[in-house]
């Protein structure tokens, strides 16, 4: 507790991170989230007890949350091209008030799917501590820690995409003509088929901001089965379609668009809780298709993307090995 104590407010607990760790963790590396609570008042945490959910252990505390700062600023320069520096602020500890500490043990290294393991687990947990404790419990991310055995601490940043990874904007007049030609396409909706086609692209650009693991390739099957898939048609419906934009029977187009280890991966995910560790060429291939399929179904002219990522990708080495 701290020195001076005024009669109307409870002490303030000093806590050390290491005793809230479990000793059968101790030697693992423990990734540690911080969210700020809210509608906590302080005397309801002045030594509240930890408790485990899902191989996580949840602590509520009043305090200052430990947290790393790091900036990330991308400077566009004039020939096209993009400057990204990084700074590092520092550890630092946010102001006083009700913090909930989410700790569990992790094997993270780079190359392998124990962060996007990791980050599940701790989704999972926060989604039922919202059901069942309230939303406000955790309100406000503070960021992400992972403290080795030794006693080092790494800060862990959420993943951003490389803008230099895709081209540059497609600028022709060719291209703004397209746009003029959504937008009639779009406006000519009779209602059902524009609110369709606009929460697929609600899903899409969901994908498009997650742009990684289990969650951007379920975001990618969602916009592509709101667009693509009505009724209880679901994948022949997609499969006759893309038949159509690439002039090909549908048994070859399940072949070569890899449609079967698509829906198979997205069974694996959904009805067996397979954690796959999903490349990025994948989601874009997805990605590809969506937009042949978006232009399908609005009648305009093909640009057949996915065709040419199949044509200068052997793009069964992006897809995951079930062990």
């Amino acid at each position: 507790m701290t020195d001076e104590q005024d009669e109307h407010e409870p002490g303030r607990v000093e806590m050390n991170i290491k005793d809230l760790i479990p000793a059968a963790w101790q030697g693992h590396q423990i990734w540690m989230s911080s969210y700020r609570a809210y509608g906590v008042p302080q005397n309801k945490l002045l030594a509240p007890d930890p408790f485990e959910l899902l191989n996580v252990r949840c602590q509520l505390f009043w305090g200052g949350a430990p947290s790393w700062k790091t900036r990330v600023r991308m400077e566009p320069r004039v020939d096209g091209g993009v400057l990204i520096n990084v700074e590092d602020e520092g550890f630092q500890q946010a102001p006083d008030g009700p913090f909930l500490m989410l700790m569990t043990p992790t094997e993270y290294a780079e190359g392998t799917t124990a962060e996007e393991e990791t980050r599940s687990r701790l989704r999972s947990v926060l989604a039922l501590l919202h059901l069942a404790l309230g939303r406000n419990i955790a309100f406000d991310p503070l960021g992400d820690l992972i403290l080795t055995s030794s006693g080092d601490v790494t800060a862990m940043t959420p993943a951003l995409r490389n803008p230099t990874y895709d081209p540059p904007p497609n600028l022709p007049g060719e291209r703004r003509q397209l746009i003029s030609g959504l937008e009639g396409a779009i406006s000519g909706l009779d209602e059902q088929q524009r609110n369709r086609m606009e929460l697929s692209l609600q899903w899409f650009f969901r994908a498009e901001e997650t742009h990684q693991g289990v969650d951007g390739f379920l975001m990618h099957w969602f916009a592509l089965e709101s667009l693509a898939m009505p009724g209880s048609e679901k994948i022949g419906a997609l499969e006759k379609q893309l038949a159509e934009v690439y002039q090909l029977n549908q048994s070859d187009v399940r072949e070569r668009f890899r449609l079967g280890k698509l829906y198979g991966l997205r069974g694996d995910i959904v009805h067996h809780g397979y954690h796959a560790p999903i490349h990025s060429r994948v989601l874009d291939f997805m990605a590809a298709m969506y937009w042949d399929l978006l232009l399908a179904n609005l009648n305009l002219a093909p640009y057949r993307a996915a065709g040419a990522i199949l044509a200068a990708h052997d793009i069964d080495d992006w897809f995951p090995t079930r062990k």
